[in-house]
């Protein structure tokens, strides 16, 4: 089975305008011509189905059978053409979720989400990925050359390459879950006797409801079968991970939270003794902790009241302690005499 782009084509194609002017002559940027990451011709009917698919919608077409559009998470419908998410045309107070912030446009609104989150209202946590490899134009190994290497030309020459695979890979899932492309770092490396450029990106998906489709050897699979890969066979170097947010503290969990990552994505949980603040569609879970009265009196309570027993057994055993060290033991031949001298006072002369 094929899977054949909708929109995403005009795309590639000013990018690769654009990536062309900025880095001529130096092997960066040529993203394959758009023709070869198309299946062979089918049926009209097929033709005309998958020319229908819209957003960024992949379609799927079978050697044998009737093409269909793969909607990507929050679309839906035969040609994905129904948003299961509608915005109010004005915007409103809580329309996006999680921090998002409300853009108006002329006759619609958008959500732009902070970092972390995806989805049309930012309702979705996003999963990031990981990839280091070195850049390859038609299995040749891109030249370092020093007046070249601006981060905004290795960048676009990149994530264009990224991007023309990514959106052509095998697993639908994948590729209309792909958000965005970042360059991260970049540097100079040693391929026999020649130098190179060697990238780090960071990938951003929009998991939908199923995030475990996005763990790394998934997606390096999906890669490896797209019909515009990124010379897996030329570099053996290539490593694809998913990344870290607790550990690299790139999370939004409140600071009375634990950050929870399962490999994939992570989640926040409230520490002990604080509420959670969790607002169904407007905030997930561990974002907001605080102490609530209930909680602030029993944390209280468990704190004092162990101060005042303590004090109070302290007090005690002093007391104790002073009253026998005051009390001075006698015999009752003693106490006899000391009941008479107390009977007849002595004068002095």
């Amino acid at each position: 089975m094929a899977l054949v782009t909708s929109t995403r084509e005009e795309d590639l194609n000013a990018n690769e305008t654009q990536v062309e002017s900025v880095m001529e002559g130096s092997g960066i940027g040529q993203v394959p011509d758009k023709a070869e990451a198309l299946v062979a011709p089918k049926p009209q009917e097929n033709r005309a189905i998958c020319l229908k698919c819209q957003g960024r919608s992949v379609c799927l077409d079978p050697p044998n059978g009737k093409a269909s559009c793969f909607c990507p998470p929050d679309h839906t419908g035969e040609f994905c053409e129904v948003e299961l998410v509608k915005l109010p045309i004005k915007c409103t107070k809580d329309q996006c979720e999680n921090g998002g912030i409300c853009k108006q446009g002329p006759d619609s609104t958008i959500c732009v989400c902070s970092e972390n989150y995806v989805g049309k209202n930012c309702s979705r946590v996003a999963v990031w990925i990981s990839l280091t490899m070195n850049l390859y134009t038609d299995g040749n190994l891109v030249q370092w050359v020093e007046q070249n290497n601006s981060e905004t030309a290795i960048s676009i020459a990149a994530c264009n390459q990224l991007t023309a695979s990514m959106i052509r890979g095998a697993n639908p899932t994948i590729a209309t879950g792909f958000v965005d492309c970042d360059l991260q770092d970049f540097e100079k490396v040693r391929v026999d006797n020649q130098e190179g450029i060697r990238v780090t990106l960071m990938l951003k998906f929009d998991p939908g409801n199923n995030p475990k489709v996005f763990q790394g050897v998934e997606v390096q699979r999906h890669l490896e079968l797209s019909p515009i890969n990124i010379d897996f066979d030329a570099d053996e170097t290539i490593s694809i991970t998913n990344f870290d947010v607790c550990k690299a503290n790139k999370h939004d969990c409140s600071p009375s939270a634990s950050c929870i990552w399962d490999g994939v994505t992570y989640t926040c949980e409230c520490s002990r003794f604080f509420t959670d603040g969790f607002v169904a569609g407007k905030l997930l879970p561990g974002r907001e902790c605080y102490h609530s009265f209930m909680s602030g009196l029993l944390l209280g309570c468990l704190i004092i009241l162990p101060v005042i027993f303590a004090t109070f057994v302290s007090v005690f055993y002093c007391r104790r302690y002073q009253a026998k060290k005051e009390w001075v033991a006698t015999s009752e031949a003693s106490d006899a005499l000391q009941l008479v001298s107390s009977q007849y006072p002595k004068y002095d002369a």
